[in-house]
């Protein structure tokens, strides 16, 4: 039985990208490709035309060129509202890990194996993205690293002990790579101050927006490659017309006719596919980057802000997490600040706007009292934010992604709503989906996680 979230939500029609966005960490060093367009004018026609050029989108692109040979790949298009890897993923926390406390969420709706199979997929992404990463020779800052989920609170901290060890007796073979950490060097291993219990998970930090960048730029130049970029569709037909191609609308650049389309679409599935109209939610976020005031007068701690390179979950009272990486450059990405405004969920619940910020004057210094007040070299450095941003994820009404075949519309693909965890999900799912395109798979032998299928059933559940 699968728990429903209730989200406020848009009316579709105006569930699209904002036209203008705030400028996260990530996107200070813009990629040639960023703003990009392969060809003055639309293509007539494509084989398959991908909605949506983020991480999803274009790794989609790629698993459909590394399954089929140079004479048999299909022509792709990809249309972009706005630019490359400007939306989630250009905003995102810069890690992917073992989520050990999804175990507990995933259990009380499905199955052991279904959640098993969530957490084996972290798994594979930390190694599928490093093998991508080395393979292509993409500059994207990754490194394979530990991440701690840190317990603020003493009775969450039992509990999810507790829970660990439960599941570790359920012959839960997959967290044998989640270590409890006792109390005695807790503070010491972590560096959280008044910290009441932790776990050290497998995981991995990276620059995204170069990741996908890169990603492209090892393809962009094939023949059969189109991207357009600030192109925004505002509508695809149902059904494919007699010569078996889908009609695609832009706004202000005219139509293109595809094969087969997929919708990368994540927060803004809706605008286009208005049957995902509150199953698939804008959800808006808050990230920073943060970096010292002031250099360190202990050469120890010093030291420690540079070779510290671990992600963190901080888990606080009421459920609400923060995100936090150790960056190589001295400085921090962080997001969160939930807190804030959780009881306003017009800040927050069915808002596509992220081109203005949430309660800045208070998450400000909120982000900046997180690094002093948990942190020994922080609270001697001080912490300064030098950036601000938010950032939409599309988040879904019983917490799985929709991937596979669009309910009732033969050849059109849907691989959207991540729930803000897509790092762990994205490349491996795309990789699916490109086969069930091909034809070279089915869903079930897809590779995908089984309760990330998108059925006309999850849909009238909403």
């Amino acid at each position: 039985m699968t728990r429903q979230h209730t989200f406020n939500s848009l009316p579709a029609h105006e569930t699209f990208p904002n036209p203008t966005s705030t400028v996260p960490c990530w996107r200070t060093e813009l990629h040639p490709l960023d703003n990009y367009r392969s060809t003055e004018e639309l293509p007539s026609t494509s084989d398959i035309v991908i909605i949506g050029a983020g991480m999803t989108g274009i790794s989609i692109a790629y698993h459909l060129l590394q399954e089929t040979s140079p004479e048999s790949a299909p022509s792709i298009t990809i249309l972009e509202a706005r630019q490359v890897c400007s939306g989630a993923t250009g905003r995102n926390g810069g890690h992917l890990k073992l989520a050990s406390w999804i175990v507990k969420d995933k259990l009380e709706q499905w199955s052991v194996e279904a959640s098993r199979e969530l957490i084996r997929s972290h798994l594979a992404h930390i190694m599928a993205l490093k093998n991508v990463i080395e393979k292509e020779e993409i500059d994207c800052d990754f490194l394979v690293t530990r991440s701690f989920d840190v317990f603020m609170d003493s009775g969450e901290a039992r509990q999810s002990e507790g829970n660990l060890r439960m599941y570790k007796d359920m012959a839960m073979d997959e967290l044998e790579h989640v270590d409890l950490l006792g109390p005695k060097y807790l503070e010491a291993v972590t560096g959280v101050a008044n910290s009441k219990g932790a776990f050290s998970v497998p995981a991995a930090q990276l620059w995204p927006y170069k990741f996908v960048t890169g990603l492209l730029n090892t393809f962009i130049d094939r023949e059969n490659v189109n991207l357009q970029t600030t192109t925004q569709v505002t509508s695809i037909s149902d059904h494919q017309d007699p010569n078996g191609f889908f009609r695609i609308e832009t706004s202000g650049r005219g139509t293109i006719l595809a094969r087969k389309v997929v919708y990368a679409t994540n927060a803004y599935t809706a605008g286009i596919l208005p049957m995902y109209h509150d199953t698939i939610v804008p959800v808006r976020g808050t990230g920073a980057h943060i970096v010292p005031l002031r250099t360190s007068k202990d050469p120890t701690l010093a030291l420690q802000r540079r070779v510290n390179t671990y992600t963190y979950n901080i888990f606080h009272r009421r459920g609400q997490v923060d995100h936090l990486v150790h960056r190589p450059d001295g400085g921090v990405v962080i997001g969160g600040a939930r807190v804030l405004f959780i009881d306003d969920p017009e800040q927050w619940s069915g808002v596509v706007d992220d081109g203005s910020l949430i309660l800045q004057e208070q998450v400000t210094p909120y982000f900046e009292r997180v690094m002093t007040e948990h942190y020994q070299d922080w609270r001697e450095s001080g912490a300064k934010v030098d950036k601000l941003w938010t950032g939409i994820m599309g988040y879904t009404t019983d917490g799985a992604a929709h991937v596979g075949n669009v309910p009732g519309r033969k050849d059109q693909y849907v691989c959207a709503g991540f729930n803000g965890a897509g790092m762990v999900y994205i490349f491996l799912t795309a990789r699916g989906i490109a086969r069930m395109m091909l034809g070279t798979a089915n869903f079930e032998d897809s590779g995908i996680p089984r309760v990330f299928k998108a059925t006309r059933e999850r849909l009238e559940k909403q």
